[in-house]
Order: structure tokens, then C-alpha cells, then sequence
């Protein structure tokens, strides 16, 4: 078993070769006086340090506000201690997505893995 010392300097290690930022927002619905439910979003993370990459090249349909397209896998890795819930939205560059899973359960990861759909 590693300590906490080398589980450190792993992680450490992983986050030097992220190369990007991303903004994490959290949701949050508010009913309105009609009734209707309104989801505004506010900042979780503001310039995350992150990398993301394709998971798929073969994509799979997706049906989003009643429109079917096609649509890749993207993974986002982001700092171990880094916040996210599969309700959140993230943004890197001008590329906006939903998370669709995040690896939060082991404590011993070398950084939290969330798998992503473009919005």
C-alpha cells in the first residue's frame, strides 16, 4: 500500500501535466411564481486546471431538448480534491458539457475522472 506522502507526489505529478482550465458550475432549480421550474447555474471552480481528451471516436446518439444527433465521449480529468457532481456544466475553451459520471469513489486516485457530453 502506498503512503500518504507517494499517493501525494502521484497526484502531484498528475495534475503538472494537465493543460488546460475549465469554469465548473453547479445547478440549481428555481420555481418561479408560475410554477415553472428555472435552472440557473453558479461557479463551483473558476479556472480548474484540467485535461480533456476523447474517450470515443465512435460516439452514440444522444436526445437533447427533442433532437437526436450524434455525439462523442469526452473525459475530464481535474485535481483529486476538485468538486464535481454529474448535475454540473463544464466549459473548457468555448466547448460547453454536461457531466454524465464522475470516478469519486476511490480514495487512493490519482485525480477525479468525469466522463462528458457536449451540451
Amino acid at each position: 500500500m502506498l503512503s500518504a506522502a507517494e499517493i501525494a507526489s502521484i497526484r502531484s505529478d498528475i495534475e503538472d501535466t494537465f493543460d488546460g482550465v475549465c469554469l465548473i458550475e453547479q445547478v440549481a432549480q428555481v420555481v418561479q411564481s408560475s410554477g415553472a421550474v428555472k435552472e440557473t447555474y453558479t461557479t463551483r471552480a473558476a479556472a480548474a486546471p484540467c485535461t480533456l481528451r476523447h474517450a470515443s471516436e465512435t460516439g452514440y446518439r444522444n436526445v437533447r431538448g427533442e433532437q437526436t444527433r450524434e455525439q462523442l465521449t469526452w473525459m475530464l480529468s481535474v485535481a483529486h480534491s476538485q468538486t464535481v457532481e454529474t448535475t454540473d456544466r463544464v466549459t473548457v475553451g468555448s466547448k460547453v458539457f454536461y457531466v454524465r459520471s464522475v470516478n469519486a469513489g476511490d480514495t487512493n486516485r490519482g485525480c477525479t475522472r468525469c466522463t462528458l457530453d457536449e451540451a
